[in-house]
């Protein structure tokens, strides 16, 4: 170390350096250079300097779809996302770039994108892949119940009450809407199965229809009617006695009140899906059993006027 004119140390540059010393960058990615100076006082400093690097392809190492596992209703829905892990510690979302598959797409199937579709109860995988990197998620489909209370068309200030519902034809089948009417006292007073085809509607009064025989003998003023899909190919006949879930069904009601002699007012209510569980489903079967073992029409409600509609015993009818 020298000095200056006026006697003091004089500061010389020693090195350069350039980190990261033996950059890799994937295609399309960014890199940040420093260049460092050392000098001979020890001293450092943010120099100017030059170095070559080398642009390589992107690599994957890993794939990471999220979430990981899923529980959905038949005909629920979920967007996946997959994520790459580049060997340059990098990450990038690829979920158009990706080839999507599913398991058993007669269970959930997936769009290009990464949409999952819940189409019958079970379980399945749903896989992204790049090349021989390959990532799943688990998927468990549920059965769903479609439930409403109603108010009786026989109270003095309702003229009728109309429970509709329909196929939207998810998965391009005939489904059947397995119906059980529960009155006042949550007992089950009335159960029957209506086949759907796609895009079919069906209409029924809760008077004629659904509380126009109760099992118990006692006009229903209020209770709960559920609505579960069930699958036809598997039961012909739409026994409520012996459901398979599967499908999605649309299904709401229509309240008309009398006002006064010439007005009326009319209110719609979707039903709200809500899932089905194995001790419910048991149940439901059960009840309907019994109603159905005492004969004479007790306990059986009729399916109303749409399309390709059936009774409890299986026989077609058009009305």
């Amino acid at each position: 170390m020298g000095q200056g004119n006026n006697g003091t140390p004089t500061r010389t540059l020693l090195s350069v350096t350039i980190s990261p010393q033996t950059p890799e960058i994937a295609l399309g990615r960014t890199l940040q250079f420093n260049a460092t100076a050392l000098f001979s006082d020890g001293s450092k400093s943010d120099v100017s300097a030059a170095a070559q690097f080398e642009v390589v392809p992107a690599v994957v190492t890993s794939l990471a779809i999220t979430p990981a596992s899923s529980v959905l209703l038949v005909g629920g829905r979920e967007q996946l996302s997959a994520t790459a892990n580049f060997r340059d510690g990098s990450t990038q979302d690829v979920n158009t770039s990706v080839s999507w598959s599913s398991a058993d797409p007669s269970i959930a199937r997936v769009s290009n994108t990464g949409l999952v579709l819940a189409q019958r109860v079970g379980e399945t995988t749903v896989s992204a892949s790049s090349g021989s990197i390959a990532a799943s998620a688990d998927f468990a489909v549920k059965p769903v119940m479609a439930v409403s209370y109603f108010s009786n068309a026989h109270t003095s200030k309702f003229v009728d009450a109309t429970v509709r519902f329909m196929n939207p034809g998810v998965t391009d089948s005939n489904l059947c809407a397995e119906i059980y009417v529960f009155d006042q006292d949550q007992q089950l007073a009335e159960c029957c199965g209506c086949l759907l085809t796609p895009a079919g509607l069906q209409t029924l009064s809760v008077n004629s229809d659904l509380t126009g025989n109760p099992l118990t003998g006692v006009q229903s003023v209020n209770g709960v009617i559920k609505i579960v899909p069930g699958d036809s190919s598997a039961n012909p006949s739409c026994d409520p006695t012996a459901i398979t879930p599967t499908g999605s069904l649309a299904a709401w009601s229509t309240n008309i009140q009398s006002l006064s002699t010439s007005t009326f007012a009319m209110t719609e209510t979707p039903f709200q899906l809500t899932p089905l569980g194995d001790d419910e489903l048991g149940a439901l079967q059960n009840q309907c059993s019994y109603s159905a073992s005492l004969g004479n029409g007790q306990g059986v409600c009729t399916c109303g006027t749409g399309r390709a509609a059936a009774n409890s015993t299986g026989t077609a009818t058009q009305k």
